[in-house]
């Protein structure tokens, strides 16, 4: 997952009110705590405006 990359130079509370995650999830998924479900992986994709996870090859 792409996400760090995505925050850029962003604060976990500037993603946090940008994408309406928040922002100690945001810190718990970066750090490897937990896995996002779908819908907070489209959330972070629509409001970041990038691809995270990769897309599916056969």
């Amino acid at each position: 997952m792409n996400l760090r990359a995505a925050a850029g130079s962003r604060t976990l509370r500037e993603l946090g009110t940008l994408t309406g995650v928040d922002h100690t999830a945001l810190s718990r998924i970066l750090d490897g705590h937990v896995w996002p479900d779908g819908y907070t992986i489209a959330r972070l994709e629509v409001r970041l405006g990038t691809s995270l996870w990769p897309p599916f090859e056969e």
